[in-house]
């Protein structure tokens, strides 16, 4: 979750970002720089407009690691792919499975 805090009566800025499981404020600027996003957009976009429902959860690293990860993993007898995040951008040739550990 993120938390908002208003600043002036026409201002409204993020405060800090809340783990959704742990409730403890995520550290990304200057402490780690890990990126954790766990989002969906479900539904349809025409003409321009969004129709879509957003669902969003905010998860630190420890949680990701130790949690959801092995939750997903075990649940749905699958392994997320590690790679280097330096060199892939998300897409690969099949069978070049050199980015991958």
């Amino acid at each position: 979750m993120i938390t908002r805090k208003k600043v002036t009566k026409e201002i409204d800025v993020q405060d800090k970002e809340i783990c959704d499981i742990c409730k403890k404020e995520i550290r990304n600027v200057n402490d780690d720089e890990s990126d954790i996003e766990i989002t969906a957009r479900i539904g349809d976009r025409c003409n321009g407009e969004d129709y879509r429902i957003g669902y969003r959860l905010d998860v630190c690293k420890n949680c990701f690691l130790d949690k959801v990860k092995p939750l997903l993993e075990s649940t749905f007898n699958v392994e997320f792919t590690e790679y280097d995040c330096d060199t892939f951008d998300g897409f690969y040739v099949d069978g070049d499975d050199s980015l991958f550990k």
